[in-house]
């Protein structure tokens, strides 16, 4: 009981029950939730709610490109240097995606590799991760769970991602359910 790293008490968060769980050292544990429009808001609600014994960092999406942006466009190596830390073995990962270079513009970089580019920042900088695996594309899926699961087990870490299908059940350590509950609330 004193290794958990991450609790949660079961709740109903806006059109959903999530039942209760707990995330422990080594545990890859991805909660499934429906696609589409509630998708985002329900985690956005349940992220506040989590009891973190041990901190977990949340894998930041890449903003959309702001006028600035435009004007100056922020590569690679400037997002990785900013959210993540730049020196640590898994930025490797980074740099061997096909047409990804240092000096590439983040924000023409596809979505799928997007989604590696947090994963990999956010595990830099600590084992105990939460991601929102839903915006990985089937062409990534394999190698985001791959870094994910190598990093946990490797430094006794630990993951809690959000899906929405579940194809993945078989391949993390524990899958948890939400269920609808429907729109008359």
């Amino acid at each position: 009981m004193d290794n958990i790293l991450l609790r949660f008490t079961g709740a109903t968060i806006g059109r959903f029950y999530i039942p209760s769980f707990t995330v422990s050292p080594g545990e890859v544990v991805i909660i499934g939730l429906p696609g589409g429009p509630y998708f985002m808001e329900t985690v956005r609600l349940m992220v506040p709610q989590l009891q973190e014994i041990s901190p977990f960092i949340y894998a930041k999406k890449i903003g959309s490109r702001s006028f600035w942006r435009k004007l100056i466009p922020e590569t690679v190596q400037s997002y990785v240097t900013k959210n993540g830390n730049p020196h640590h073995p898994i930025i490797r990962e980074i740099y061997q995606l096909p047409n990804v270079y240092p000096h590439s513009n983040i924000h023409q970089v596809n979505a799928n590799d997007q989604a590696i580019i947090q994963l990999c920042c956010a595990l830099s900088l600590s084992n105990a991760i939460m991601a929102d695996f839903q915006a990985v594309g089937v062409a990534r899926e394999d190698l985001f769970l791959e870094l994910v699961t190598q990093q946990v087990q490797r430094h006794q870490g630990a993951a809690l991602l959000f899906d929405e299908c579940r194809d993945l059940q078989h391949r993390c350590t524990r899958f948890i359910t939400a269920e609808y509950l429907g729109d008359a609330l």
